[in-house]
């Protein structure tokens, strides 16, 4: 059958309305029971009377009394109509649906569905419609053509459950002919039954997954990288582990184990010789010495006075084993174009594994945060430059010292990172806890602040309260660094926000450009940049809610870094989880935002959110960049007028050599939700936004399909959360 669009319901119901309305008249009947039988004849598809049954434990005559049930009934007292529609998780996340006290099932059948909102964690709104186009050129509602007949053509609900993989695993449901996630949800998951293949592994909210599953995943992972090709990628500092000189020109490798006291010695010098002794004769032949080291002077002195044929030091701490397949990986890529080698691992905790997965070779991230725990790979004569001059004992000071090294002299291609689990390490919780809660604490106030002046560009339409709030901070406390404010105004018709524009646009910092022409945000902010003359340009939307008075000082000050395109913050929902915490390519084809809509740090892997990183975009929300960078690229693409814009700009500004950072020092709140639904409201938009989405991937290939080299490849690109381990591709 069929599914058929969301207007077209409400086009068939709008009219038996009309027929309706005219007895209703002549009937004396009053217009509420028209309303109610448009909400009826709207939700029939999503409504299971078995189910629902069930779930209030009352029996009805048929499924209109149920559904008229449904319909009446509190939000408080609600019951879910359909195993893949659940109320209480659909109010949880969306929450202005329940500030409204709408009934959810209405809300989704009439707006959700159609701006991408999920009716259930099973089922993924915005990833069946960027992944099935012509879903969305129907405007067909997603989960109601997953239940026509999305399922029987074989199509994914989302990118963690296979249909196909589902039906052909277990036949006993392909016979009884039921919908695979319908009878996931409802007896297969508690049965134990996988979701897809062994290609794909779950961590549990602690981040971490049976140690069954780690091996499963740990062998296909190294059965792919080993069987396949590299692919080919853009210059960039990660690597994917799949050997490319097979360690010819890798000469020695020194093991430099820091532990105190001779017992801690010994006992880590015998594991590790026990753990390598695991791995092949080929990777063990290239092992000068096992050294165990107190301080950074004992292991220069070491390599300097004995093993001046060592070509790169492996350090590592007391306990730690040496994972032979992730060895061999190692070894095949520590070559002669390598410097520095950063490369992921793993621990036990309660009889299951916590993988530590890094986001790619991040010196954002490491030149401020010790996130690979002192454990990374180094050149023997780098180790000794970067040692000498700043006498450090510390290995996370020995790293960001060879860091800058290499900065300096332009020679970052050398930085590296091994997707693969090379070591085991003792329980790291305890120093994960610590490294969390550093990053938590109110971070230092902002040094003096580089001369800089920034042209602020703001989009709004019919927006008043939030727009003054957001000029009234940026000509307070940030008036010394801006030199100008440009408001773009599209097609303002709202008295209120008019009147507003009116009064500042007196304001001597203050510029308004009238745009009356169809919604375009790439041209509307070219067209604000061309009459503007500050060092810097300041992306920034108009519900935007900044929470601190030293915002724009902190961003500012990230750029004496000549080799930092653009910054953008960290971006909070109004209920405090994160909206932008950095944005990754390949997800849906073109980019997801990290750890969206986790609550800190609670929710945070490792200090992903929590610490400065490199990444491959950030959100036009709120970006600083060089206006110099802005102009030499064009600008933002026209093409792109409703999405993507801002991913395009960045893929593009890293592509030309700049380095783009996210910043989580800088805290901003982000009324999403009032900007989305403006935009979807307008006509012909989801038409619009499929064309953008096809000219974006045409432009961008494989670069938008997932080959981001700051997001670590075992996480699949299609779960923002960080969860669903994935192989290599």
């Amino acid at each position: 059958m069929k599914a058929k669009p969301v207007l077209q319901i409400f086009k068939n119901t709008a009219a038996a309305a009309t027929g309706l309305r005219t007895r209703a008249f002549g009937l004396g009947l009053p217009l509420r029971k028209v309303r109610k039988a448009r909400e009826m004849a709207a939700c029939q598809a999503l409504f299971d009377l078995e189910y629902y049954s069930n779930k209030t434990q009352v029996t009805f005559r048929n499924k209109k009394d149920a559904l008229r049930h449904f319909l009446s009934a509190p939000l408080s007292d609600l019951a879910s109509p359909h195993p893949l529609f659940d109320v209480a998780w659909y109010l949880q996340k969306y929450p202005d649906v329940a500030l409204e006290r709408i009934n959810p099932l209405i809300h989704f059948v009439a707006h959700g569905a159609i701006e991408g909102r999920s009716p259930s964690r099973y089922f993924d709104s915005q990833y069946y419609l960027a992944t099935y186009p012509d879903v969305v050129k129907s405007r067909a509602n997603p989960l109601i053509h997953f239940l026509e007949r999305g399922a029987a053509e074989g199509r994914n609900p989302s990118a963690q459950f296979d249909t196909r993989w589902y039906l052909d695993t277990y036949p006993d449901v392909a016979a009884a002919k039921r919908n695979p996630l319908v009878h996931y949800v409802e007896h297969g998951e508690a049965e134990g039954r996988r979701r897809a293949g062994e290609a794909t592994f779950r961590l549990d909210a602690k981040y971490s997954l049976p140690a069954e599953d780690f091996s499963a995943w740990r062998y296909h992972l190294d059965h792919t990288m080993r069987s396949r090709e590299p692919a080919p990628r853009r210059p960039a500092p990660t690597l994917d582990a799949s050997p490319r000189t097979g360690g010819a020109s890798l000469g020695k490798i020194l093991i430099a184990i820091r532990a105190d006291g001779a017992g801690a010695e010994r006992n880590a010098t015998r594991e590790t010789a026990g753990s390598i002794a695991d791995a092949s004769s080929d990777c063990t032949s290239h092992v000068v010495d096992r050294f165990t080291y107190g301080a950074i002077d004992d292991l220069v002195r070491h390599v300097e006075e004995k093993h001046e044929d060592a070509t790169f030091v492996l350090l590592m701490e007391a306990g730690d084993t040496i994972d032979a397949k992730g060895f061999a990986r190692l070894v095949a890529w520590l070559n002669d174009r390598v410097s520095v080698c950063v490369f992921d691992s793993y621990f036990e905790r309660d009889d299951r594994i916590v993988p530590i997965l890094q986001p790619g070779a991040n010196r954002g991230q490491l030149r401020e945060v010790d996130a690979v725990f002192s454990r990374f790979a180094i050149r023997a004569d780098l180790l000794k430059r970067a040692a000498h001059p700043s006498r450090t004992q510390d290995p996370h000071a020995l790293l960001t010292a060879a860091l800058d090294i290499l900065a300096a002299g332009r020679q970052l291609s050398g930085f590296v990172h091994c997707a693969f689990p090379v070591l085991r390490t003792p329980d790291l919780s305890g120093a994960i806890a610590d490294l969390q809660a550093s990053r938590v604490a109110a971070p230092p106030p902002v040094g003096p602040v580089p001369e800089a002046s920034v042209s602020v560009i703001i989009c709004t339409r019919n927006k008043a309260h939030l727009l003054t709030q957001l000029l009234e901070n940026l000509v307070g406390v940030s008036s010394r660094i801006v030199k100008e404010i440009v408001i773009v105004s599209n097609n303002t018709d709202n008295l209120r926000a008019k009147e507003n524009l009116r009064v500042w646009s007196e304001h001597p910092q203050v510029r308004i450009v009238e745009y009356n022409q169809k919604f375009n945000f790439s041209d509307q902010c070219n067209v604000a940049a061309l009459g503007c003359s500050g060092e810097f340009l300041l992306m920034l939307n108009d519900d935007i809610v900044p929470i601190t008075t030293d915002w724009l000082a902190r961003i500012v000050a990230r750029f004496e870094d000549p080799t930092l395109g653009a910054v953008g913050p960290l971006l909070l929902y109004p209920d405090e989880t994160v909206q932008h915490g950095g944005m990754f390519l390949g997800h849906h084809g073109a980019a997801g935002h990290t750890l969206r809509h986790a609550t800190l740090p609670e929710a945070d892997y490792l200090v992903t959110a929590t610490s400065p990183r490199d990444v491959s975009c950030v959100t036009g929300a709120v970006m600083l960049l060089r206006r110099s960078i802005f102009e030499a690229l064009n600008g933002f693409d026209v093409q792109l007028s409703t999405i993507f814009q801002d991913v395009d700009l960045c893929i593009r500004i890293v592509n030309s050599g700049y380095r783009i950072l996210y910043d989580p020092s800088v805290v901003l709140l982000h009324m999403e939700s009032v900007s989305i639904k403006a935009l979807i409201a307008q006509p012909g938009i989801q038409d619009q936004r499929g064309r953008e989405y096809e000219y974006f991937c045409r432009r961008h290939g494989r670069q938008g399909q997932g080959s981001d080299v700051y997001h670590n490849p075992s996480f699949s690109v299609e779960d923002e959360s960080l969860r669903t381990l994935s192989l290599v591709d």
